[in-house]
């Protein structure tokens, strides 16, 4: 088989494999949206960048947003929607120096219960309430996604721009249940009758 070939074999799997787990992940996302308000393009632009189109959701824990559990001495919480926890050793940045910490993550049954979870993350935290309020208001994802940049989500000074890159590439913005409101139409003008 020829190079080009092979080239092409890959981008067509690549391509199938894609569009399979934006399926699955749109109706996870749209269940995550009427339960938390969180639109459903972001958290699948989220999930394909932080899960690497899902290859990378930490084992069988179903965690497509490396969501932490919280650690308190020798007690996990987990919050109300994950089931548990695993330990996952992590690089940490500590005094200076990279080091390897085992860190508990949380663990769901479901990519439904990942992708609930994190829209109740960002309902609970008062840093992304008021985007969330926008987006009920104004149905523009876009705008939420640099929100989210705004809110100190991510570090990454391009985080908004790669999300909405990826909401616009694979027109994610088709999955949010809230839509922006209609383009105002001019009143229809009535005729005039001439003498």
């Amino acid at each position: 088989m020829s190079r080009h070939r092979k080239h092409a074999l890959h981008h067509a799997n690549h391509s199938a494999a894609n569009a399979q787990f934006i399926a699955q992940a749109s109706t996870a996302a749209v269940q995550s949206e009427i339960a938390t308000g969180t639109p459903a393009a972001i958290t699948i632009a989220q999930a394909i960048l932080e899960s690497g189109w899902g290859k990378h959701h930490i084992g069988s824990a179903n965690n497509y947003f490396g969501v932490k559990a919280q650690r308190k001495g020798d007690a996990v919480t987990w919050g109300s929607v994950a089931t548990g926890y695993v330990d996952v050793d992590t690089r940490e940045h500590f005094k200076g120096k990279d080091v390897v910490v085992s860190q508990p993550f949380r663990s769901y049954t479901t990519m439904a219960d990942s992708f609930t979870d994190h829209g109740q993350f960002l309902a609970d935290n008062g840093r992304y309430r008021q985007y969330l309020k926008d987006y009920a208001a104004n149905g523009d994802a876009r705008a939420f996604a640099r929100g989210l940049q705004k809110a100190g989500y991510a570090t990454d000074p391009h985080y908004a721009e790669l999300l909405i890159g990826i909401i616009d590439k694979y027109k994610l913005d088709q999955y949010d249940v809230t839509r922006p409101p209609a383009a105002a139409t001019p009143a229809a003008v009535p005729a005039r009758r001439l003498p």
